[in-house]
């Protein structure tokens, strides 16, 4: 808005001084005399001239701190210019003026009565650098068109005379408003006398009739050149007219040439034609074929990238089962080593135990001496017994200490318990071997002998077959049963009979109460506690009921590496709601159970199997089920995967909980 109305005063001001001089020539024409400075169109004329030569100027100083104005201007456009800075040199020669605006108004004023001032401005504007230094982009003088109109309309000043005094008067005030008159005899004072070289004006017009004389000079001989010029030319065309005879003869045969060419470039153009049409049949030919071709090409490499992965995925199962060959050799090497342990542990215990039941015989009151070095016993050589196998020995033979209980502190055996101990390492050997050599096995009570029953056939019955089908895995976990199975050998009933009943209570009483025993009750728990109390567990995902209404329609995974379970506790607060879920594996079968425990920080004994522990082919199939909840707490979903030892499992599972249909009876409403 701010550019448009400058825009619009700028224009209204170059009208305006259009209007001026318009005025101005019609006042020299009507009057006859010169116009003096009472003239009002003068004032009009020069006030809307200053305020062009002053808009958009760039502020500018001397080095004492004077303002510069367009003064200024003019001597820094003319001062090289030669012929053109007479007047620059007589407003200088003026003294009374003080300012640059005054000086630019007395310069003006000494154009106009010379009759030159489209011509000085048009000097001045030519010189693009100098103006462009001065003015910024919104000054007139910067913009071709309005330059040019400006100076167009200056030039019809050219023929008005003005009587104008060059001194007496304040110009750097304001213009003047009286005249003076300077063309009279007697005002010679006030004259506009400029320094004593001659008018610029009238060197540039002798400059330029000597440059016109020249040039006509010039052209005359040009003239004359082109005469000459034109007598050969006629000459040139009486021979052209002769070979222009000629010339028509030839255009005749060249014509009877040309109709038999055409005629033959008519049969060539059919016959580009049936050419063309050839070529197009062929090329859609060739694209087609090349489509076809095009996708047996990627039908032949996507059938070569499924062929390089199926070999992949083959290359990596025929490493996986020479890896688990070489592993499987391993540890039959070392099964078949344990065998022959076990077998040799076995005739040991055999031959020991009958040692043990001749020797036992005899009685603590009946032996008179040490059992190993045979000293008798005295009041000098005391009798000590072995709290290991439970024997007589003297102080001597019986000075070695090692843990003989679990948990328990060193005590007091002999030497062949000591070694068979390790040192003091209690080991399940050493426990039977002393029960075989003098303490009869306690007998378990009903519900012991049920429990361990039962944890043996579970056992059993968790060895299910491994995750690959080819071949079977042996855990660390049957390992240990076998060699629980073959350290503990059954008691005949005649070496039973033949002890003493209250001897054998005695014992069985004191070995219920001993850190073996709750270990084989620990043995006895549940499989999926054992799990979750010495596993390894590989994720663990919690999420709340609210979180499985929120679960949306896709299902999400869940990693199980191998040897390890991951799990799923669901939070529920209320009671009555049914959990559902859907689950698949990749690669291979995966075991489930379903664990219920009251509270977050419940003891895991206290927790609850509502699944147990079931080995499904989720691998080929989506298994689905749901829980009622019975009462609220926390139910956890295992997904086990301790029983593969080199292959990991991908779960992909969705949850989902449905609340129970209250019934309101509003259909009989």
């Amino acid at each position: 808005m701010a550019s448009a109305s400058v825009e619009s005063q700028l224009q209204r001001i170059i009208r305006d001084l259009q209007g001026a001089v318009t005025e101005l020539s019609k006042e020299f024409k009507e009057a006859g005399e010169p116009i003096t400075d009472d003239s009002t169109s003068l004032h009009k004329f020069s006030y809307k001239l200053e305020y062009l030569l002053q808009f958009d100027q760039k502020e500018k100083a001397t080095l004492l701190g004077n303002k510069k104005d367009y003064w200024d201007y003019f001597c820094a456009c003319l001062a090289k210019v030669k012929g053109a800075n007479d007047g620059i040199r007589f407003v200088k020669s003026i003294s009374e003026l003080r300012t640059s605006l005054g000086k630019g108004r007395a310069f003006i004023r000494y154009s106009l009565v010379h009759q030159r001032l489209a011509d000085t401005l048009q000097q001045c504007f030519m010189n693009t650098k100098v103006t462009s230094d001065w003015y910024y982009e919104r000054s007139p003088f910067l913009k071709p068109r309005l330059s040019s109109d400006i100076v167009g309309q200056l030039y019809e000043l050219t023929d008005v005379q003005f009587d104008l005094a060059s001194r007496g008067y304040d110009l750097d005030a304001a213009w003047p408003t009286f005249a003076r008159r300077t063309l009279s005899p007697g005002s010679s004072a006030y004259m506009w006398k400029p320094p004593s070289r001659s008018s610029s004006m009238s060197s540039l017009v002798s400059s330029y009739l000597q440059t016109a004389s020249e040039e006509c000079r010039s052209l005359q001989g040009q003239l004359e050149e082109r005469g000459r010029q034109l007598q050969a030319t006629e000459e040139a065309v009486g021979k052209l007219e002769a070979a222009r005879a000629g010339v028509g003869e030839e255009l005749s045969r060249t014509s009877a040439h040309l109709s038999e060419c055409q005629a033959a470039v008519l049969t060539k153009d059919q016959e580009g034609a049936a050419l063309r049409e050839n070529l197009d049949r062929t090329q859609k030919e060739l694209e087609k074929a090349t489509a076809e071709i095009q996708e047996y090409r990627s039908k032949l490499c996507q059938e070569v990238t499924d062929r390089k992965k199926s070999d992949q995925k083959l290359l990596a199962d025929l490493d996986d089962l020479s890896r688990t060959k070489k592993y499987l050799e391993e540890r039959l090497i070392e099964l078949l080593r344990d065998k022959d342990a076990l077998w040799q542990k076995s005739d040991a215990l055999e031959f020991q135990q009958k040692l043990s039941a001749e020797e036992k015989l005899l009685g603590d009151a009946e032996a008179s001496h040490c059992l190993d070095c045979k000293r008798e016993f005295s009041w000098m050589v005391r009798r000590h017994h072995c709290r290991a196998c439970g024997r007589g020995f003297c102080y001597y033979c019986c000075s070695n200490y090692a843990v003989t209980k679990a948990g328990g502190k060193k005590e007091r055996c002999c030497r062949a318990c000591f070694q068979k101990l390790g040192g003091g390492r209690a080991s399940p050997d050493s426990t039977s071997s002393g029960a075989s050599q003098g303490q009869p096995s306690p007998t378990p009570s009903p519900a012991q002998a049920g429990l361990q029953a039962t944890g043996g056939q579970g056992a059993h019955m968790d060895l299910r077959p491994p995750d690959d089908t080819m071949f079977d895995i042996i855990t660390d976990e049957e390992l240990c049963q076998i060699q629980e199975s073959g350290s503990s050998l059954p008691e005949t009933p005649t070496e039973t009979d033949s002890l003493d009943p209250s001897m054998a209570e005695q014992d069985a009483t004191s070995s219920s109460l001993t850190p073996e025993d709750s270990e084989d009750m620990l043995l006895g728990q549940d499989t999926e506690i054992r799990l979750l109390r010495s596993g390894e567990l590989m994720i663990k995902v919690p999420f709340t009921v609210e979180e499985i209404a929120s679960f949306g329609e896709g299902s999400r995974e869940l990693f199980v590496r191998s040897s390890t379970y991951s799990l799923i506790p669901i939070t529920v607060a209320e009671a009555g709601l049914t959990i559902s879920w859907v689950f698949s594996s990749d690669p291979k079968s995966i075991s489930f159970s379903v664990v219920f425990q009251e509270a977050e920080d419940a003891p895991l004994e206290q927790c609850k199997v509502l699944i147990p522990t079931t080995r499904c082919s989720s691998h080929k199939e989506s298994i689905r089920g749901q829980l009622k909840v019975r009462a609220p707490g926390v139910y956890m979903l295992i997904f086990d995967n301790t029983f593969s030892r080199f292959v990991s499992k991908k779960v992909f599972y969705h949850l989902t909980v449905d609340r129970p249909v209250i019934y309101d009876g509003s259909d009989f409403l």
